[in-house]
């Protein structure tokens, strides 16, 4: 049995998901245009891990 926590963060993601798909459906419904892009073959086969930023690594590429 799923505890409230598990079906409150479910909820949350649904409406979130629900949400995005509202803001793609706009986007494509203005003539946006979203490319997908995949890597070569090799590099499909190797596993990515999760990727982390510091914030001090956007410093230079921010517009403050």
């Amino acid at each position: 049995m799923p505890n409230h926590i598990d079906s409150v963060v479910d909820v949350a993601k649904k409406k979130m998901r629900e949400e995005i798909d509202q803001q793609v459906e706009l986007f494509l419904k203005r003539g946006g245009r979203i490319d997908v892009l995949l890597p070569p073959e090799p590099a499909a086969r190797h596993e990515r891990g999760s990727v982390w930023h510091s914030p001090n690594e956007f410093a230079d590429v921010r517009d403050d």
